[in-house]
C-alpha cells in the first residue's frame, strides 16, 4: 500500500507515525470518513481499514481476488496500484452505497487487463432498489459491456428466464431499470430481416412478459423480461480455450436460480444466433443448481451433451424432443453413454409421421444404465397412418428390459391431431403394439412396476391394454382416456355406455394387478 508522506494539513498538527497511532484506534466507520480529510488521511485510513479486512500489499499481486463491500468502499477513495494482475475477480457489494462500489469494481476491470471472470454477488435484488436502480443499473451495464468487449465474439447472456445473445457493445445501451434490453434503432427496425416476416407489426417495445432486442447476427426478437438479478458472473471464453468451438463470452444472471436448460435450434432468430455458440455454451456454463435439460435439437455434437451432463451431477430429468424441422442423419443422442448419478426421468417425444423412426432407439441407451432411473416416458404426438416403422422403439424397450427387476415406472402418452374415436388412424400412436416383436418384448419386461397411460382415442387405449397385460411383474396400472369426436356426434347414453364399456374391459385384462386406476372422459 502507498505510503507516501506527502505535505498535507494533518502533518502541520502532529507527525506522520502519530497520526498512525490515532488512526488505528478508530472505528471502521470513521477511518473513511477521516480518510476523505486530506491526503495524508487518506493514505493512514485505507491502508488500516483493509489491514483489518485482511489485505496487505501482496494480496493485489494475486491472479484470484475476492473483494468485500467493505474493502471495495475503501478501494473507491483510493486504488493501490495502477494495474491488477487478476484473472478472476469477486465481488460482494451492498445496497448502501452500492453505485460507487461497482464504480470501484468497473476502475478495478479496467486496470485488469488479464481478467477472464468477474462475479458480482449483490446480496439485494436490484430491480428493488429505489431512486438509484437506474444509475446502479446503468454503472452494471457498463461494467460488462467493457468486459466483454475484450473477446472477439458476441455475449451469450443466460438467466432462468431466457438464454441469447448480443453484441458487447450493445450491453451499455441496456435499460434494465424499465425492464428493456437493446432495443434496436428506427433504422435497424426497417432495414432487419424481421420486418420483411410481419414482425415489424408487433410495435411494443416491452409488453407484459417480454421486450424486444437485437441479436449478434441483427435479427430482432423477444425475450422475456428480466424482473429480478441477484448475482453476475461474466466468463470470457477466449479462442484457445473454446477450441474447436468459437470464442464468446458468457453472462450468467442468478446461477443458483438456473432451474432448467433447454438447446433448442429453431426457426427463429434468437436460437439460430445461438446455433454456433453453442457447443462453447454447454462446455462453459456454470449452472450448478440445474436438475433438467430439455434437448430440443440434433444439432449438438454428442460429446458435448454427455460433458454437460458429466458435469452437472444435480440433473434429475432429461427430455428429448427433437425439431421436426431439422433435416440430419440419425445419430446417437449422447455418445458415449454415461452410467449418471442423478437421473431419475428420460422422456422422449415422437412428433409427425416419421417421428417415431427418427427419434426412438438414439436417446435412451445413452443414459439406461443410470442407477437411479426411475421413469421412462414415451410420448407421442401426431403420428398418422404412415408411421408402421417401431424397431427404434422396440429397441428402447429392449435397453429397458436388460436393467432386470429394478422399478421402473413406464409412461406412454398417445396423442392425434384428429381427436376422434371413430377415426382409424386417431390410434396410430399405439399401431406398435400389433407386432410380435412388441408382445415378445412386453414379456420381458421384468422391470416395469407401475405403468401409465394417456390416450386420446378408445382404439388406441384398448390396444395399449393389450399390451400392458402382458407385462410380468406390473403392480400398478394407471390408465387416463380423454377423447374428443369431431365428426359422429354421441348422446349422453352412448358416451356413458362406451366409458362403462371400457371400465369393464380395463378391469377384466388387469385382474391380477393390485393396483388400478382408470379415468375415462368421452366428449
Amino acid at each position: 500500500m502507498p505510503t507516501a508522506r506527502s505535505n498535507g494539513q494533518g502533518l502541520d498538527l502532529l507527525p506522520f507515525e502519530l497520526w498512525e497511532r490515532i488512526f488505528s484506534l478508530a472505528l471502521p466507520d470513521d477511518l473513511l470518513i477521516l480518510a476523505r480529510v486530506c491526503l495524508v488521511f487518506r493514505d493512514i485510513g485505507i491502508r488500516i481499514h483493509l489491514r483489518r479486512h485482511g489485505l496487505i500489499e501482496d494480496t493485489f499481486a494475486q491472479t484470484q481476488l475476492h473483494l468485500t463491500s467493505h474493502i471495495l468502499r475503501a478501494l473507491a477513495l483510493q486504488l493501490p496500484t495502477k494495474s491488477f494482475p487478476a484473472h478472476q475477480l469477486v465481488c460482494q457489494v451492498e445496497k448502501p452505497g452500492m453505485y460507487g462500489q461497482l464504480r470501484c469494481v468497473r476502475d478495478i476491470v479496467a486496470r485488469s487487463r488479464g481478467l477472464v471472470e468477474l462475479s458480482i454477488n449483490f446480496g439485494y435484488d436490484l430491480f428493488l432498489l429505489g431512486a438509484s436502480r437506474e444509475a446502479v443499473m446503468r454503472m452494471f451495464c457498463s461494467i460488462i459491456s467493457l468486459l466483454a468487449g475484450r473477446i472477439r465474439g458476441p455475449l451469450v447472456v443466460l438467466s432462468p428466464f431466457h438464454t441469447f445473445t448480443c453484441r458487447p457493445q450493445d450491453v451499455a445501451d441496456w435499460k434494465l431499470h424499465q425492464f428493456q434490453f437493446n432495443y434496436p434503432s428506427s433504422l435497424r427496425r426497417l432495414v432487419s430481416a424481421p420486418f420483411r416476416h410481419g414482425m415489424f407489426r408487433d410495435k411494443a417495445t416491452t409488453g407484459y412478459l417480454d421486450t424486444k432486442t437485437q441479436y449478434h447476427t441483427g435479427h430482432i426478437g423477444r425475450v422475456a423480461k428480466l424482473t429480478q438479478m441477484r448475482s453476475a458472473t461474466l466468463r470470457l471464453v477466449r479462442k484457445n480455450e473454446s477450441a474447436p468451438y468459437p470464442p464468446c463470452s458468457i453472462l450468467t444472471l442468478d446461477a443458483d436460480d438456473i432451474g432448467h436448460f433447454s438447446p433448442g435450434i429453431w426457426s427463429s432468430g434468437r436460437e439460430r444466433s445461438l446455433a454456433r455458440y453453442l457447443g462453447t455454451l454447454l462446455c462453459n456454463m456454470r449452472t450448478p443448481r440445474v436438475t433438467a435439460l430439455y434437448l430440443r435439437t440434433d444439432s449438438i455434437d454428442p460429446t458435448l451433451v454427455r460433458r454437460f451432463l458429466a458435469d452437472n451431477p444435480a440433473i434429475t430429468v432429461v427430455e428429448y424432443h427433437p425439431c421436426h424441422r431439422e433435416r440430419r442423419a440419425p445419430h446417437m443422442v449422447m455418445d458415449p453413454p454415461l452410467a449418471h448419478p442423478g437421473v431419475t426421468t428420460l422422456h422422449t417425444h415422437a412428433r409427425g409421421n416419421s417421428a417415431g423412426n427418427y427419434c426412438m432407439g438414439r436417446f435412451l441407451s445413452g443414459l439406461i444404465t443410470s442407477p437411479n432411473l426411475r421413469t421412462v416416458g414415451f410420448h407421442f404426438t401426431g403420428l398418422g397412418p404412415y408411421a408402421r416403422d417401431a424397431a427404434g422403439l422396440l429397441s428402447d424397450l429392449r435397453c429397458l428390459a436388460a436393467r432386470g427387476p429394478t422399478g421402473v415406472c413406464l409412461e406412454f402418452q398417445l396423442s392425434a391431431h384428429i381427436y376422434d374415436n371413430h377415426i382409424p388412424f386417431a390410434r396410430e400412436g399405439a399401431f406398435w403394439t400389433r407386432s410380435h416383436d412388441a408382445r415378445a418384448v412386453a414379456g420381458v419386461l421384468t422391470c416395469v412396476r407401475r405403468i401409465h397411460v394417456w390416450a386420446s382415442s378408445l382404439q388406441g387405449a384398448r390396444l395399449m391394454l393389450e399390451w400392458v397385460a402382458l407385462l410380468p411383474s406390473v403392480q400398478d396400472v394407471w390408465f387416463e382416456v380423454d377423447t374428443v369426436p369431431v365428426q359422429l356426434a354421441k348422446t349422453r347414453a352412448e358416451k356413458h355406455s362406451d366409458e362403462d364399456d371400457f371400465r369393464g374391459e380395463f378391469r377384466a385384462a388387469l385382474v391380477h394387478v393390485p393396483a388400478l386406476t382408470i379415468m375415462i372422459r368421452i366428449r
